[in-house]
């Protein structure tokens, strides 16, 4: 068990060592990947604790989060964070099929979790936006 541990750490370690080092597409894409990965994760979480979350729309929203971001439409980006969560609190909320207040609250907060968590590791990268400082 722990040997599959290490040797799965020493695989993760070498990929996100060349992505850093690679930048661009390759880190942009690695980040997307996680941020997908968190959510998903984030949602079997909900799962486990019987909570319902919006599960496509998540995905939508952090999907094109981090587009934009990628394309680095930062105006686009802070837009289509604040319109994600307040279609996915309308959505849960007045959709067809009705979430509990835990559920928006929770979906609402992932986003938020994921998406600013994931979105400060693809600006970190990005050094174009300081170069205009």
């Amino acid at each position: 068990m722990l040997k599959t541990r290490v040797i799965t750490a020493v695989i993760g370690f070498i990929i996100a060592l060349g992505a850093i080092t690679f930048g661009g597409l390759v880190y942009d894409v690695l980040i997307t990947l996680l941020a997908l990965l968190g959510w998903r994760e984030f949602v079997l979480l909900g799962k486990a604790k019987r909570v319902r979350i919006s599960i496509i729309w998540g995905y939508i929203s952090i999907l094109l989060l981090m587009i934009a971001l990628a394309c680095h439409q930062y105006i686009i980006a802070i837009a289509i964070l604040v319109l994600s969560l307040f279609a996915n609190y309308m959505l849960c909320t007045f959709g067809e099929t009705k979430y509990s207040m835990s559920s928006v609250s929770l979906s609402v907060f992932g986003l938020l979790y994921i998406g600013m968590g994931m979105t400060s590791l693809l600006l970190i990268r990005h050094d174009s936006i300081y170069m205009n400082l």
